[in-house]
């Protein structure tokens, strides 16, 4: 696991520095998402022809997203997790993602309920 993360880690930095990082604040606003962002966005946002009705998104859900939950499950730290707001937040995020990495996530969490079980 440890050699995946490195590798990972790799490719993050490759990804940084080919992107257009001085522009940063240029679309921070955006990047940071509508939702809980009322000061800005209000209600949400309606995009024209799709609803009438505003939505709300949030942001700041990368490709990192994948690599916390997929480690955290992976070494059962998932099973600690404290019941607080932060906690709330993250598994959210997990919503965001494509519905491929969330039957992976299922899947690998209950290979390890298994190889729990097994174990004790």
């Amino acid at each position: 696991m440890f050699i995946s993360h490195e590798k990972i880690n790799e490719r993050r930095q490759i990804m940084w520095q080919a992107s257009r990082w001085k522009h940063y604040n240029d679309f921070r606003v955006f990047i940071m998402g509508i939702k809980g962002n009322d000061e800005i966005f209000g209600d949400g946002v309606i995009y024209e022809g799709v609803s009438d009705e505003p939505v709300q998104y949030r942001g700041q859900t990368g490709a990192q997203d994948n690599i916390i939950p997929t480690a955290d499950i992976f070494t059962g730290v998932i099973d600690y997790y404290p019941s607080n707001d932060l906690t709330k937040y993250l598994l959210d995020l997990r919503t965001y993602r494509p519905k491929c990495i969330q039957n992976f996530w299922k899947i690998l969490k209950m290979k390890w309920v298994i190889i729990d079980y097994l174990i004790i």
